[in-house]
């Protein structure tokens, strides 16, 4: 069982409580875990007040298949808990070096039913060179029985030599015309050693700040992230963010956080 607690700073400069959160993991069997989040805030009189609960279930099957179950629940007016959110994760092992991962996210339909709202399809393969190339698509209900595509992600993820490796990812969405078009790309360099790590990542975008219009992918931001080791086993995390300047694009990058 794990319990957090969030104080926020009151009126009279003292803090005081804001919201709990308890976490508890039971095993059920061998193959079964089951996890139990309760959020908590503070009424008008200090009490704790149940704000959300959320349960998930995770069991592994033979043959390297995982079953999840994700609910969300939120009380009502009187208290009682109303299922508003649920998520079923299915993930197999199709065959050597390639799983599939189904997830259906099922929401409240106003007559106190749950309807199927969110569709994601996952497959991740293993490459003989060492390599995972990954597909992720969305499909979103249309409320009338018809899914229509939202997005879809793309990439590969490769080792490089000694400790590093890169991640490439392209988001595609549906255009004006409704064929799939990259929108955004992300190119991310690990390296590290055993005292230190560097991380950058770059973002590509059509969506480029104080440019109206499509004029192709864009860089709009990088972000750098340097961990290193410190005298007496401690460690040090150091983040920079670059972002196209809205006001003047052509000035590239600027250090913005």
């Amino acid at each position: 069982v794990n319990s957090t607690s969030l104080q926020t700073l009151g009126p009279d400069g003292r803090y005081v409580p804001y919201s709990q959160t308890e976490k508890e993991s039971v095993r059920v069997d061998a193959t079964t875990v089951r996890t139990i989040e309760r959020t908590f805030g503070t009424g008008p009189d200090g009490q704790r007040v149940l704000i959300q609960e959320s349960r998930e279930e995770t069991r592994d099957l033979p043959g390297g298949e995982k079953k999840i179950v994700r609910t969300t629940s939120n009380p009502d007016a009187n208290g009682a808990l109303q299922l508003i959110r649920r998520e079923v994760v299915d993930s197999k092992q199709v065959s050597a070096g390639v799983r599939d991962t189904n997830t259906t996210v099922f929401s409240a339909d106003g007559t106190g039913g749950m309807s199927a709202a969110v569709q994601v399809h996952e497959r991740e393969m293993r490459n003989p060179d060492g390599s995972v190339a990954f597909n992720k698509s969305t499909q979103l209900s249309d409320g009338a029985g018809h899914w229509n595509l939202s997005e879809v992600r793309e990439g590969t993820i490769k080792s490089d030599s000694g400790a590093g490796s890169t991640k490439e990812e392209n988001v595609l969405r549906p255009d004006a015309d409704g064929k799939l078009a990259v929108v955004e790309r992300t190119v991310s360099k690990q390296a590290g050693g055993s005292d230190a790590g560097h991380e950058v990542t770059e973002t590509y975008s059509t969506n480029v700040p104080g440019q109206a219009g499509n004029e192709g992918l864009r860089l709009v931001q990088r972000a750098s992230t340097m961990q290193r080791s410190t005298a007496g086993g401690g460690q040090s995390s150091t983040r920079q963010v670059e972002t196209a300047n809205p006001g003047n694009p052509g000035d590239g990058l600027k250090v913005t956080q």
